[in-house]
């Protein structure tokens, strides 16, 4: 069959492809549909393909070839992957994470010595491990009204010191 313009399909009415009806594509009044229910996968070859919201530009989801995989929240790319993993914009909730393959979780990669902030309005919490002099030590802070006070320094050499409530004299050592 050669159709020159358009073909019309009443609601329910299917194109339907395959000696055993393997592939389908209809609407049912409600919803469309493309249905493959034959042996083998259901394959979209395309250098790049882009799923949009109908009726406009907005980008829901691309894919381009030897390249990202981008998903896309109301037009703004939100998770990306890449060629070493993934890129996330914005907040990561998970129910739990497990990091395989090395022995390093960095947070915080952007700032000086903090590899970990616990944050909550405008205070916040810090464990930092500070190898600045080539040695790295294990610091606990604590931020009140703005400032940083530490509070527990794990020294690399085994030496533990607690501070008093100012955060800059330690008060017990062992």
């Amino acid at each position: 069959i050669d159709v020159t313009g358009n073909a019309t399909f009443a609601d329910n009415g299917k194109a339907i492809f395959g000696a055993g009806s393997d592939l389908q594509i209809y609407h049912d009044g409600s919803h469309s549909y493309i249905e493959d229910s034959g042996t083998g996968n259901l394959r979209i070859d395309a250098q790049s393909f882009q799923i949009r919201k109908q009726g406009t530009t907005e980008n829901i989801a691309g894919f381009a070839a030897d390249g990202a995989v981008s998903l896309y929240y109301d037009n703004a790319l939100k998770l990306a992957t890449t060629n070493t993993g993934i890129d996330v914009t914005g907040t990561v909730t998970a129910d739990g994470l497990t990091v395989d393959g090395g022995n390093t979780i960095r947070l915080n990669a952007s700032s000086g010595d903090d590899f970990l902030t616990i944050d909550q309005g405008a205070t916040d919490a810090k464990i930092t491990a500070n190898s600045a002099a080539g040695n790295a030590n294990l610091v606990l802070y604590t931020t009140a009204s703005g400032a940083v006070r530490e509070r527990v320094d794990i020294a690399y050499n085994g030496d533990i010191s607690f501070y008093e409530d100012t955060g800059t004299t330690a008060k017990f050592f062992w």
